[in-house]
């Protein structure tokens, strides 16, 4: 008989094996013989419940219970089976029982999980499994549960984490494989795809696999792959509604609509899906269904009725349908919800559009752009509306803007075409529509526009046809194209098909048929019906269709006419059969007559289309318009008493010019050849406002135009044809008058271009009685009338005839009178003359001698306006007369008519060609007109025929210097004049100023002193002899002949201007500002004396009056030719330009542009679009440095910018004042490749302050040439030892360098590949690399400047200081200015001492060295006196090595001197070995104790030797002997600020500012010890003290610039910064408090920049090392960063935070069995964060003790147990006892985490709670309901400006307090109660708080509530730290750069925490929203 054992053995074989029933037949007979066998029970159970028998499993698994109790397998079995029975709460208490019984039962740890991952409670499921994996790390199960735990709490990363270390364990685990892929491809990780195809092999039926990979494929743009794998997916996995939905997306995304469709279809029929429906209906509407996108969208919205993209679509579905009131109301739902939706308002403009209400439509496009301005369609449609308005050039700047988005949209491309053809720019417009067609050959309206221009522009009818044939093939439908090509068809005579085509008219207008409910009309036979036939378009087409009805009456039963009110009665009339009404339809667009009382009805324009089909059907046309009887006789008989003559009707304009009919009509101004004809009556038939117009031509033709006030041609249609009735003639353009005339049977000549109307004949059918005259190829409308003008001339003579029966009147000799008047007229009697004239003129009114000569006499008398007449109609009647075309030249620019003027002579040029002196007044207009090129032709001919013409040379020498500044060729012309006219004033004057311009000024004196006496009151030689005199130094004389020239001219300006510039440079500013304001009033439009003037009210401060003069400087000759001219843009006044682009553009040199682009960055915060034009060398710089707007070389008259402004003059509009300068010290971003390459040229040439030298101009003029100065007089500073010179001087300047060094033996640097001249990008980034620039006013020192580089400009008093002592442009600059006869060399001579001493350390205040020294005798040379009388000259001079060998001298000879002993001393100690200085001073004090200054220079050497307590002994020892030195008591509290006694230091220096209130280093000390302190407003107050006291103090800037940082102010204390490095640019300590400022500001490059040139001249600058180090640490070079980080303590604001315990450091060495103190540093979130190191310490080390905050022993205690946690002590030098070494809390990372490699992967945290206090906290946040438990704080209890950036305030939390379902916990520590309480009443709810936690005091408290959160979210404060050291899930939201990250995308510090960072333009507070965001998904997933 087999045993029991045996039959268990067999059971569990079968078992393991899966062969249930075997093993429960087995487990069966056990029980059968042992009923309570515990292991068949439970296994049995087991076995039951695999089988599915449940019922069975729990009884077998409980009776296992009951027999044996403590059974923990049986009672993890039960917790499974209740599990999967969905008994969770059964389960867990089962799996709990099982853990208690056996703790380290993993499986059960692991179920446990599983359970309360159900039951939602995920921390704790985490912690079940994080238990299982510790007791079983190859817990596949445990892993795999914990992995998806964090997929769904969406922490993919440690999800991803989780899968990727199962697979380590076990590669082949399918569902790993699965999850993993999945994590990675919500994580975007470039591991994704090779994963996905990895778990899609093990499970190629996975739908949401395939549908992964696909989409991934997608968005990587590999279409053809994703396509591959979703259609296998869609194949293999059956119906799956996303898989479809996946591969809809991605067929629509390349334009497979159809195929996209039915999958969308297919995914649908699955179930309801918003996004389904939606992309569906998309498709439909690209595939032109709207009926079937309707239902498809109306679907979409009716299950997301709040998706304003839906409701867009929908809206566009009915909009394709015309349903434009359904499309509206979609449209505004969909703006309700999404009121910046730039589609939605895009399209609802389309709706306005559609409704004829353009003004409202063009706002709707203009908020679309505003809304959103990438769209490039809204700019489209903009521009689409703007040219209907006939706004073409907004239009043209529109559809560019669209084109800069979208440079390949081809609807934008053709709208952009049908702009350029009515600007006029055919050429231009062919290749938009070719272009369009390019980019998409379907777009059909492209063709159709292409073909209309082709007919327009070139009558191309076979390409035009061709055109619009390929367009309707692609779109059968296109209106405008059916209407182009019936046009067309209809001009070519294809009659019957043209109008076929014209039906489409209403369509391709967007109009509609009038919604009558009568039948339109076909041409069926209506013999006793009712025909309404209607009017459309104008009144011209309304005559036109009206031949037609006489005809049509005779068709018709009756016919009812519709038309303008205004033709009515003329209609009623002349159709007397027919019904004639006004139309019959409302403002509204409603009927007024309904039902309508016709039986058909029809447009008039239509009528053409049933009956007149071919040219036959217009034969015999005979008039169809009666005017009445009546008035026709009334106006016969007013136009009798005109008296005889050809009536001539005219009318020349319609009455709406748009910039496409202005082409088609003329002005009056161009009827001169018709109104010039006699014998013609004229009248008026332009209807409208054209009185003006009348009487110009009256005025201007001498003629009259008859009309009369009681007939208005304009609505008066009845008195208008019955005048027209009475007139011979009518001339007239393509406008309503000639088609009156017409149709009443009047004679008309049309003057027009081609016309569809002729229907392919010469004429217009329709007309008989019109004659066209149309333009030959090149012919204008204005040549047209003159060929109108001859062919009346020659009818009229034909038709001349004298009637029978009248004499003729008596002949007159008009030859010999006319030779009378001009005799008369030659001897000065011109009243005679003029009256034989005005007589001849009587009775030959076009007699052209007579009305030349009556026209001279009246310019003479002063007339022009009548002489311009008279001399027009002269040269109308004679063109030939050239003289006659000169006088009317005259004339005219009498008038000012310049323009006209030059017609006229150009005129007289033709008439006499050979004639020099016209040629040479045409010249001078056209310089006076600004064409000085076609002035230069102009003298050029006429030197060709006239060579001895003085005046014509001195012209051509004028132009040669305004065209070219070509001086010597311009004096070559003035010398050849000259010669010509050797006594000429003017010849000598001109020769004279061109010298003058060439510099020679002697030779210029003696020409214009020769001028002033050939011509004594010649005042412009006068003043330009005052110019010549003033160049020679001859100011006396100069200011003399000014006030001569003055006083023979006191209206001339000029001698003003040249006297104020003599006087401001003479250095009397009042005068000269007087001298300009006299010049003014002079001439007020004397642009060189405004500009002067200008000046010198910038000189003197007075900003805005000096700007405003500035404004003049274009019109000055300096300025010739800069001004530019825009014909799209206006110029910017300073108004709101926050929707436009604003153009800046250059001016003036390289140097004035950088300067100007101070303003460039506000700019760009105030302007829609900055576009900057600058030299094309500057362009990229620009770019990098103002990365927000479009940067460019100059263009020629751009069209995509709104409004300009000239560089120059945005400091009139932005720097009002000098308080508008803003607070930035640089601009220009030079490109950080080429720094760091020239970096490391310059460390090649080794150590040294790295100085870059300039010298001169590249243009070197007289004037200038005292401004620069020579490399010779550098010799001083060749002579400073320390510095490595660097050329920056361009252009050609080898030999002057190459001189120098062979003269001063110095290298000065320069490289052959850098073209400084041209490559501003490479100057830019050396000239960076740069310690100082010294240079006069040129571009490298600007340059430098707006680097930020210092920067020492020596020049003369320059305007641009604006009344200060500095540059406010400039912060890094300083400036070196001669003093009163000093000269530039000297100048640099100073500049080379202040060098020498920024090299040396300066003594200090407390140690002057002595000014007398004893009494010496003459003596031997080794006399000790006088050598150390000696020895203290050379000292005190900076020769210090000229010094040190005579003190050793004066020891040697007297061992013992205290002098010698203390100069010594500090001579060591002022060159850097403080070491070997104190030995010799304390000798000094042993040898003379009252000696109070080596008392003083003993405490200084022990203060830098780093023992303050010794230096404040010898400091109190010095003070003893002298209690009032200042200079003791500033180092006294330096010293104690040096030992951490912050109080007692500022005592010390205020007791010393009082002492010397003139000591400025007292204030500034005083300053640094208030900041240390906290008082920073005190602080600052300190410096700016001590800085009014010495301006030049770098030290007060540098610390004014610490306490502007510390106020949060980081402008102004860049700008403070810079000018310390301005005063010192060696000054290390500010270069690194520069880098600290930089990286806080995020300029990370540029911070570590700084830095590095800090530590190249101090490598052991301890501010610059920790900046530095921070800097590695924030990109991650870890080893770097720490090594730096360890220099923190060295810097000033940490002095005294170093733990001194007595025993050596720990450096990394081996720590067995040695004891270590961890001593606490700053605040107590970094010692938590630091904390995290001491588990690996502990682990090393024999023994740690740890000092921390009070706070924290208790929780510390509990999380390290094995180490000694104790307070910190009170003092940091408090000895500790029983430790071998000790290191600072923050040094453990260098020793423990030198990679990232070396931070613990571990999930929980590394501080442990209290646990009763734990669960104590869960029960009372469990009392507040279900939902996640979320702890927040919101700031620092710290706050100063500094910090507050990084933090918000409670009422920044609105979206994150407003989500449901979350509780939200306070744990913002200190007083926040009226933060709370203000958050209740503004949100309705606040964060949770129990008044019994102490949360700032209470740290236990604390770690336990955080403990027993879910989350929390808070920014960079103790909380947060505190919770991530815990393990909880933390949110921190603060500014991107947070060197704790340590170059990754986390903080490794704290696995459980999460970062949301600012982007660029976000303060913390906008990371909220985000934060709500997430968290909102997260508590809904709950």
């Amino acid at each position: 008989m087999t045993s029991t054992a045996a039959l268990l053995d067999q059971a569990i074989d079968r078992h393991r094996a899966g062969r249930l029933q075997e093993a429960l037949d087995l487990y069966g007979r056990i029980l059968r013989a042992a009923p309570r066998h515990a292991d068949a029970l439970h296994l049995s159970g087991v076995a039951a419940h695999q089988s599915g028998n449940s019922d069975l499993a729990l009884e077998r698994i409980q009776a296992a219970i009951a027999v044996n109790p403590r059974f923990p397998a049986a009672h993890n079995s039960l917790g499974t089976v209740l599990a999967d029975l969905g008994r969770y709460e059964a389960a867990a208490r089962s799996l709990a029982t099982a853990i208690d019984q056996d703790p380290a039962y993993a499986e059960a740890h692991s179920n446990l999980g599983t359970v309360l991952q159900a039951l939602g409670r995920r921390q704790e499921a985490a912690e079940a499994y994080d238990r299982a994996l510790e007791l079983a790390p190859g817990s596949t199960a445990a892993r795999l549960n914990l992995g998806l735990l964090y997929r769904d709490a969406g922490r993919l990363d440690l999800a991803a984490r989780c899968f990727h270390e199962l697979l380590r364990t076990a590669p082949g685990h399918v569902p790993a494989w699965r999850h993993l892929a999945l994590a990675l491809r919500g994580l975007r990780h470039p591991d994704a795809e090779p994963c996905l195809r990895r778990a899609l092999a093990d499970a190629p039926a996975d739908p949401e696999l395939g549908r992964e990979l696909g989409g991934l494929l997608a968005e990587q743009g590999r279409t053809d792959e994703a396509l591959a794998v979703l259609e296998t997916a869609a194949a293999t996995a059956g119906a799956d509604q996303l898989v479809l939905f996946t591969l809809g997306t991605v067929l629509q995304s390349t334009g497979r609509l159809a195929a996209a469709a039915d999958r969308y279809e297919q995914a649908l029929a699955l179930g309801a899906l918003p996004g389904a429906f939606n992309n569906l209906g998309v498709v439909l509407l690209d595939l032109e269904r709207h009926e079937r996108a309707v239902p498809a969208l109306r679907a979409a919205v009716a299950l997301q009725p709040d998706d304003p993209v839906a409701l867009n679509n929908l809206g566009t579905a009915h909009d394709g349908l015309h349903a434009l009131d359904a499309a509206e109301t979609c449209y505004r739902r969909s703006l309700m919800l999404r009121p910046d939706y730039g589609k939605a308002l895009n399209n609802l403009g389309g709706v306005y559009k559609a409704w004829h209400l353009p003004a409202r439509a063009v706002e709707l496009r203009r908020k679309a752009i505003a809304a959103q301005p990438d769209y490039p369609d809204s700019y489209t449609n903009l521009g689409s509306q703007l040219q209907d308005l006939d706004r073409l050039q907004e239009a043209d700047l529109a559809l560019r803007r669209a084109l800069r988005i979208d440079p390949d949209n081809a609807d934008a491309h053709t709208a952009r075409g049908l702009v350029l053809s009515l600007l006029g720019q055919t050429g231009a417009a062919e290749a938009a529509h070719r272009k369009a067609i390019a980019l998409r050959e379907t777009l059909a309206e492209a063709h159709a526009n292409l073909g209309m221009l082709l007919w327009q522009a070139s009558a191309d009818a076979p390409a035009a046809r061709a055109s619009l044939d390929r367009a309707l093939e692609l779109d059968p439908d296109l209106g405008p194209a059916h209407l182009n090509r019936g046009m067309v068809r209809l001009a070519l005579g294809e009659i019957g098909p043209g109008w076929d085509d014209y039906e489409w008219r209403f369509r391709a207008k967007g109009y509609e048929d009038r919604p009558l409910a009568a039948p339109l009309w076909r041409g069926e036979e209506l013999s006793g019906r009712r025909l309404l036939v209607w009017r459309e378009q104008g009144v011209g087409d309304e005559i036109l269709f009206a031949s037609c009805y006489p005809d049509l009456i005779r068709r018709v039963g009756h016919l009812v006419i519709e038309c303008d009110r205004r033709l009515v009665p003329l209609f009623q009339r002349s159709f007397p059969a027919a019904t004639v009404r006004s139309q019959s339809i409302g403002t509204d667009g409603r009927e007024t007559i309904v039902p309508p009382d016709c039986d058909a009805h029809l447009p008039a324009g239509s009528l053409p289309q049933r009956m007149r089909r071919s040219l036959a059907d217009y034969a015999e046309q005979a008039p169809w318009l009666v005017p009445d009887p009546m008035l026709v006789d009334r106006w016969r008989e007013r136009l009798d008493a005109l008296g005889p003559g050809l009536r001539v009707g005219i009318g020349w304009r319609s009455q709406v010019m748009t910039t496409e009919r202005r082409a088609a009509y003329t002005a009056l101004a161009d009827w001169g050849a018709i109104f010039a004809i006699p014998g013609i009556i004229f009248v008026n038939l332009q209807y409208g406002d054209c009185e003006a117009e009348l009487r110009q031509a009256e005025e201007r033709f001498g003629v009259r135009i008859h009309r009369w006030p009681d007939l208005n041609l304009k609505d008066d249609f009845d008195g208008t044809a019955a005048l027209t009735a009475s007139l011979d003639l009518v001339l007239s353009p393509a406008m309503s008058v000639g088609e009156l005339a017409g149709a009443l049977g009047v004679p008309v000549w049309r003057f027009c271009g081609m016309d569809w109307t002729q229907l392919g004949t010469g004429v217009r059918p329709w007309f008989p009685t019109m004659r066209l005259f149309q333009p030959q190829p090149g012919e204008t409308l204005p040549a047209v009338l003159e060929r109108i003008a001859r062919t009346l001339r020659h009818t009229l003579a034909e038709a001349t005839c004298m009637p029978a029966g009248e004499a003729s009147p008596p002949s007159r000799d008009v030859e010999t009178e006319l030779s009378r008047a001009i005799a008369l007229y030659r001897e000065g009697d011109a009243a005679a003359a003029e009256r034989l004239a005005r007589d001849l003129l009587a009775d030959v009114p076009d007699q052209p001698v007579a009305l030349h000569l009556a026209g001279l006499i009246t310019l003479r008398r002063g007339e022009a306006a009548e002489a311009a007449g008279l001399l027009a109609r002269a040269v109308a009647a004679d063109p030939g007369n050239g003289a006659g075309h000169a006088a009317l030249a005259d004339a005219l620019q009498a008038l000012g008519r310049m323009e006209a003027a030059e017609r006229a002579l150009r005129h007289a040029a033709a008439a006499q060609p050979d004639n020099a002196g016209v040629l040479v007044n045409r010249a001078v207009l056209l310089i006076r007109l600004g064409r000085e090129e076609e002035a230069r032709c102009c003298i050029l001919r006429a030197l060709r025929l006239r060579p001895d013409l003085p005046l014509a040379h001195t012209h051509l020498g004028n132009l040669a210097n305004s065209l070219s500044g070509d001086l010597v060729q311009a004096a070559a012309c003035h010398r050849r004049a000259l010669a010509l006219d050797p006594a000429g004033a003017d010849a000598l004057s001109n020769l004279g100023i061109m010298l003058y311009g060439l510099d020679r000024f002697v030779e210029a004196e003696r020409l214009l002193t020769r001028a002033t006496l050939v011509d004594p009151g010649f005042a412009e030689a006068w003043t330009n002899r005052g110019n010549a005199l003033d160049s020679l130094g001859r100011v006396a004389e100069a200011e003399a002949c000014h006030r001569r020239a003055a006083d023979l001219r006191p209206d001339l300006p000029e001698p003003h201007v040249n006297l104020g510039l003599l006087l401001r440079r003479a250095g009397r500013p009042t005068d000269a500002a007087e001298a300009c304001r006299q010049a003014i009033a002079r001439d007020g439009r004397s642009a060189q004396a405004h500009y002067n003037l200008a000046h010198l009210l910038l000189e003197d401060g007075q900003l805005r009056a000096g700007w405003t003069e500035h404004e003049w400087r274009f019109a000055t000759p300096q300025f010739l030719g800069q001004r530019r001219r825009f014909t799209a843009a206006r110029a910017w006044k300073g108004e709101n330009v926050s929707r436009s682009r604003l153009l800046v553009w250059r001016e003036q040199g390289v140097g004035d542009e950088i300067l100007f682009a101070s303003c460039y960055g506000e700019l760009l915060n105030r302007a829609g679009h900055l576009v900057i034009e600058c030299d094309r060398r500057l362009a990229s710089l620009f770019a990098r440095s103002f990365p927000g707007a479009t940067v460019r070389a100059e263009t020629v008259d751009p069209r995509d910018i709104d409004v300009q402004v000239a560089a120059g003059s945005l400091p009139r509009l932005l720097r009002p004042e000098l308080r508008r300068f803003p607070d930035r010290p640089s601009w220009l971003v030079p490109d950080p490749a080429l720094v760091e390459a020239w970096r490391e040229r310059l460390a090649a040439l080794g150590p040294g302050l790295r100085v870059g030298i300039a010298w001169r101009s590249q243009l070197v003029t007289a004037e200038r040439r005292g401004a620069y100065a020579t490399l010779e007089a550098f010799a001083p500073l060749f002579a400073v030892p320390g510095l490595t010179f660097v050329n920056l001087q361009y252009g050609e300047c080898e030999a002057e360098l190459q001189a120098a060094e062979d003269r001063f033996g110095r290298r000065i640097h320069r490289w052959a590949d850098l073209n400084l001249k041209d490559d501003f990008e490479g100057a830019a980034a050396l000239t960076a690399n740069l310690d100082l620039v010294i240079s006069p006013a040129v571009s490298a020192g600007e340059l430098a400047g707006a680097l930020g580089v210092p920067v020492w400009r020596f020049c003369g008093p320059d305007w641009t200081q604006l009344g200060t002592a500095v540059r406010p442009w400039f912060p890094s600059m300083r400036l070196f200015q001669p003093q009163p006869g000093e000269a530039l060399p000297e100048v640099v001579g100073r500049m080379a001492a202040v060098l020498r001493r920024t090299g040396e350390e300066p003594a200090p205040p407390s140690t002057p060295l002595p000014s007398t020294l004893p009494p010496s005798t003459p003596s031997a040379p080794d006399d000790p006196d006088r050598l150390l009388a000696a020895a203290a000259e050379h000292h005190r001079a900076g020769r210090l090595g000229d010094a040190a060998p005579l003190y050793e001298r004066v020891l040697r000879l007297r061992p013992g001197d205290p002098v010698a002993l203390h100069l010594s001393g500090l001579l060591l100690h002022q060159t850097g070995d403080s070491a070997a200085a104190e030995p010799s001073i304390a000798a000094a004090v042993a040898a003379e104790p009252g000696y109070a200054a080596a008392h003083a220079s003993l405490g200084s050497v022990r203060l830098a030797l780093g023992r303050p307590g010794d230096a404040i002994r010898a400091l109190r020892a010095g003070l003893a002997l002298r209690p009032d030195d200042a200079a003791l008591l500033t180092n006294l509290g330096n010293a104690l600020d040096r030992s951490g006694r912050l109080e007692e230091a500022a005592s010390a220096h205020r007791r010393a500012a009082l002492a010397d209130p003139a000591l400025p280093q007292a204030a500034d000390n005083l300053g640094t010890v208030l900041l240390r302190l906290g008082r920073i407003g005190e602080a600052a107050a300190a410096h700016r003290q001590a800085l009014a006291l010495a301006a030049d103090l770098d030290s007060a800037w540098q610390n004014l610039s610490v306490a502007l940082r510390r106020q949060g102010r980081l402008d102004e204390a860049c700008r403070a910064v810079a000018r310390a490095l301005a005063l010192d640019p060696a000054l290390a300590e500010a270069m690194a408090n520069l880098g600290r400022l930089l990286r806080e500001m995020g300029h990370f490059a540029r911070a570590e920049r700084w830095c590095d040139r800090a530590l190249r001249l101090d490598p052991g600058q301890p501010a610059a090392l920790f900046n530095k180090s921070l800097l590695c640490l924030t990109r991650g070079a870890l080893s770097d960063g720490w090594a730096g980080y360890d220099r923190r303590f060295d810097g000033t604001e940490m002095t005294g935070g170093a733990r001194q315990p007595g025993v050596p450091l720990w450096r990394g060495e081996r720590l067995d069995r040695r004891r270590i103190l961890v001593s606490r540093e700053q605040g107590i979130g970094d010692e938590v964060m630091f904390a995290g190191c001491l588990p690996d310490l502990i682990a090393r080390a024999g023994h740690v003790v740890v000092e921390c905050d009070p706070r924290f022993v208790p929780l510390f205690g509990r999380s390290f147990p094995q180490a000694t946690i104790r307070p910190a002590p009170d003092r940091q030098d408090e000895p500790a006892e029983g430790v071998d070494l000790h290191i600072p809390i923050g040094s453990l990372p260098r020793r423990l985490r030198r990679s990232l490699a070396a931070f613990p992967s571990r999930e929980a945290g590394y501080l442990r709670a209290a646990p009763q206090r734990v669960a104590l906290w869960r029960d009372r946040l469990a009392a507040l309901g279900p939902g996640l438990k979320v702890g927040v704080a919101w700031r620092s209890g710290l706050l100063t400006a500094e910090r507050m950036p990084d933090y918000t305030r409670l009422e920044d939390w609105g979206p994150v307090l407003a989500i449901p379902g979350v509780h939200f916990v306070t744990l913002q520590y200190g007083d926040c109660a009226a933060e709370l309480e203000a958050a209740r009443r503004r949100f309705g709810t606040a964060p949770a708080v129990w008044d019994d936690l102490d949360l700032r005091n209470d740290l236990e408290g604390a770690a336990a509530l955080t403990a027993a959160l879910d989350l929390v979210i808070a920014p960079a404060v103790s909380t947060g730290e505190l919770a991530g050291a815990l393990g909880v899930p933390v949110w921190r939201f603060g500014r991107a750069g947070d060197w704790t990250t340590l170059g990754t995308a986390v903080r490794p510090w704290f696995p459980s925490m999460r970062l949301f960072l600012t982007r660029a333009d976000q303060t913390v507070a906008d990371l909220l929203p985000e934060i709500a965001r997430v968290l909102s998904s997260l508590g809904s997933g709950r």
